[in-house]
């Protein structure tokens, strides 16, 4: 079993000298190609964790609270005892199925997050269901993570734009952020919690994707191909086909990934005192596990969507960080990513942990392969060492299954331990950015 007491005060410890050092990145203009890669992965791992940690708070509170007591008779309603301060945080409650679909009030700040997730850290540090075998009065790493990323912002310029949980009853959950000191604005992906996420990884056939317009515009005309299940949960079937235009969006809502759209046209075009806050911001997708991903499926599509480019003045390169990510789709999919980063529209850091067996998953080569082609991976991969003070950074990066296997590979998988091994790498990311590494590795 870890040792959760030390890890907290190592937590602790790296929030208060990791604030200053973040500071001093944001003064002045925080481009992407200015920040510290080491910096941007831990922020970025921070808000994976963040999503966790606000979607298992907001379903509880759905639920009408935690369970304080229950009956062996099995038709009994449970007794329930609601979390603290939820007014911070919650705007509306409907009944849906017997339950209750909660949402996070708009442009939430900070410190309010901070405050809620502080406020019920008890029930965060006992829970079984996230804590696993964690001693009772250790917080669990991934609380700890949040509470870090919340601090390192809660000041008046950073926020939660909007949340998005159980959006048209499916269990895809994503966050919108907004970081004013670096200027940047941020989506986020929830990895796999429920048994709709599993179902949906689940479903490893590929299915056919439409080359988006602006690829089209650029010539390339492959046959992408992605994991059926991703593509089944951000994209609605008209637009996988690309039979429904984006222009429509606004009418027609499809699925999470024009919902996402409208969030950041929304984002974008906000006015204070008559002019647009976040305009000009960096984009950044980010997810852990599953929200991997979906960030990465994500971030193809913006960095293609025509809808983007006319409405959402964003900065021109998106950056993709995924951590822990499984593979996404074939060759085509890697060339149409490859096509958009060599005209810097897009920026996809993958990392990875030896040991987590999850990124390559699916296996590349299985029984489906003789109808299906193999998967294969995208973007620059950072490669953890945890505890040998060294990274592996390449492009076009495949491990095998058996070198990654490991007896700890669901440890190796946690989002917290990733932020341990990025901690314990630290050095190794000295002078090096994303921008500079895409100079060095990227093909020519």
């Amino acid at each position: 079993m870890r040792d959760f007491k030390r890890q907290h005060e190592a937590f602790n410890k790296k929030t208060e000298d990791d604030k200053d050092n973040a500071l001093a990145t944001a003064s002045g203009v925080a481009s992407a190609e200015e920040c510290n890669l080491y910096e941007e992965m831990s922020i970025m791992t921070e808000l994976s964790a963040l999503i966790y940690t606000v979607a298992y708070l907001v379903d509880i509170v759905g639920k009408g609270g935690y369970e304080v007591s229950s009956s062996w008779w099995p038709w009994s309603t449970p007794e329930r005892k609601q979390l603290e301060k939820t007014s911070l945080v919650i705007v509306d409650k409907c009944p849906i199925d017997g339950s209750c679909q909660v949402a996070l009030k708009k442009k939430l700040p900070a410190k309010n997050v901070t405050d809620f997730v502080a406020a019920n850290e008890e029930l965060l540090s006992n829970d079984p269901e996230i804590t696993g075998d964690a001693e009772e009065d250790d917080i669990h790493p991934r609380t700890m993570l949040t509470l870090s990323a919340m601090k390192n912002s809660a000041n008046d310029g950073n926020y939660i734009w909007c949340f998005d949980h159980r959006f048209g009853g499916t269990g895809l959950v994503y966050g919108v952020t907004v970081n004013r000191d670096m200027k940047r604005v941020t989506v986020v992906f929830r990895g796999s919690q429920t048994g709709e996420d599993w179902s949906q990884n689940f479903q490893v056939l590929m299915a056919d994707l439409k080359t988006p317009h602006l690829l089209k515009d650029l010539g390339f005309d492959e046959d992408i191909k992605v994991h059926g299940g991703f593509m089944g949960y951000l994209l609605d079937d008209d637009v996988a086909k690309m039979e429904l235009s984006e222009e429509n969006f606004r009418e027609k809502k499809p699925g999470k990934y024009g919902q996402i759209l409208l969030d950041l046209e929304e984002c974008f075009n906000h006015e204070e005192d008559g002019v647009k806050v976040h305009e000009g911001f960096n984009l950044y997708v980010a997810g852990h596990s599953l929200g991997g991903a979906l960030s990465t499926l994500l971030a193809m599509k913006l960095a293609s969507s025509r809808f983007l480019k006319e409405n959402i003045n964003a900065a021109k390169t998106i950056i993709n960080m995924s951590v822990a990510s499984p593979y996404v789709g074939n060759q085509a999919f890697h060339n149409a990513i490859m096509r958009l980063e060599k005209e810097d529209w897009l920026r996809h850091i993958r990392v990875t942990n030896q040991g987590d067996v999850v990124p390559v998953a699916p296996p590349k080569r299985f029984l489906w392969n003789a109808v299906y082609e193999p998967y294969v991976h995208t973007g620059l991969n950072v490669h953890l060492l945890k505890g040998k003070g060294k990274i592996e950074i390449g492009y076009d990066i495949n491990r095998t299954f058996a070198s990654q296997f490991s007896l700890s590979s669901a440890d190796r998988h946690a989002v917290d331990d990733y932020w341990d091994s990025i901690k314990d790498d630290k050095e190794s990311f000295a002078g090096k950015s994303a921008s500079a590494l895409y100079e060095t590795y990227f093909p020519k």
